[in-house]
């Protein structure tokens, strides 16, 4: 079954730093991550969470694709990713990432998310009562619905699934809109917004928002040695936020 992780390290506060690990660290980890078979990558910093601007916070989401949760397990114990997360947490991060992973149906296609353009929500969606007895229950009602209204959202591509590593369990919707303008008139239509209403009754629903590029496979990506503008969190105040 295919593997939707979701990571978001928080980078310190210091454009160099970020510059650098955009240049020296993540470059080379991705060569590992091809190594061991990761299918597809894409990354970028969150700019808003339910509105409200975070690219002060300096996080930024990655968007890996495994083609089983045993071949994350093989990166995640091998030496290389011991010591790209030491590096990560002590030089460039103030603590150690933790990633999160998602179960998705072989049939939701999530190789197509990855081509679908470059705009990404990620609602990160939580039953109110993480202490029920029926979370499961709960959690698969919701999944359900959602993965039989995707179109609904009017994404490019959009999958979701269900946590499989974390004590509150979670639903993972993901989609990725071709630009600002189709997330813009996406976000104006009645069937989506009376979707996540409906949801957001039996759940908690966070939305953050972040402008992304394919990383992975390396065919497909070209290395960058700087921050694009469009990341740099400092030097552009005055750029346009997508809420």
């Amino acid at each position: 079954m295919p593997i939707l992780e979701l990571v978001a390290p928080r980078f310190k506060d210091d454009p160099a730093v970020i510059a650098e690990a955009q240049a020296v660290l993540l470059p080379n980890f991705r060569v590992k991550l091809e190594e061991v078979g990761v299918r597809n990558g894409m990354g970028g910093f969150f700019e808003t969470e339910n509105g409200r601007d975070i690219r002060a916070e300096n996080r930024k989401l990655v968007v890996l694709e495994y083609a089983s949760v045993e071949m994350f397990q093989t990166l995640f114990t091998s030496d290389e990713f011991r010591e790209f997360a030491i590096a990560l947490s002590t030089k460039y991060c103030g603590s150690p990432p933790a990633p999160k992973l998602y179960d998705i149906a072989a049939e939701d296609n999530l190789s197509a998310l990855f081509d679908a353009g470059t705009v990404l929500e990620h609602l990160e969606i939580a039953p109110r009562d993480a202490l029920s007895t029926d979370t499961d229950g709960v959690l698969d009602a919701l999944l359900a619905k959602l993965r039989g209204s995707l179109e609904k959202f009017g994404a490019t591509k959009a999958v979701a699934g269900k946590s499989i590593n974390l004590d509150n369990k979670e639903i993972a919707l993901v989609a990725v809109y071709r630009d600002d303008e189709a997330f813009e008139a996406a976000k104006a239509s009645a069937a989506r917004q009376e979707l996540l209403a409906e949801i957001s009754h039996a759940a908690d629903v966070t939305s953050l928002i972040s402008h992304v590029e394919r990383e992975l496979p390396l065919a497909k990506h070209q290395l960058d040695n700087h921050v694009p503008e469009s990341h740099n969190l400092h030097t552009n105040p005055a750029q346009s936020v997508v809420s």
